[in-house]
């Protein structure tokens, strides 16, 4: 229900290119890029992109690996199986841990 132009703004301030959208139990619900219309008077669940992928602890570095690539992703999302927000990982991070290890 939040003013996607607040968030933005906040985003914008921390240098972020990516917020998570929970409800209160922490479910992941979407995620709003930097993208999204500054100026907008819309609330973030009117300009998330709803349903992002999302990973559980348990998935091996080279398998995250090959999603971000696959999929260009910036970072991967990380729940519970009921979809309870954990964490996120940045791709660089992902990227640079597999290189790593081979």
């Amino acid at each position: 229900e939040e003013d996607a132009g607040e968030v933005l703004g906040r985003m914008q301030q921390d240098g972020r290119d990516l917020c998570v959208v929970v409800d209160k139990e922490r479910v992941v619900l979407g995620i709003v890029k930097n993208e999204a219309p500054k100026n907008s008077q819309h609330s973030v669940d009117q300009v998330m992109e709803p349903g992002p992928s999302t990973f559980r602890p348990y998935v091996a570095v080279e398998e995250l690996a090959d999603q971000v690539a696959g999929k260009n992703m910036a970072a991967v999302l990380v729940t519970t199986s009921d979809g309870r927000l954990i964490g996120s990982v940045r791709a660089e991070d992902i990227r640079s841990r597999q290189g790593g290890r081979e």
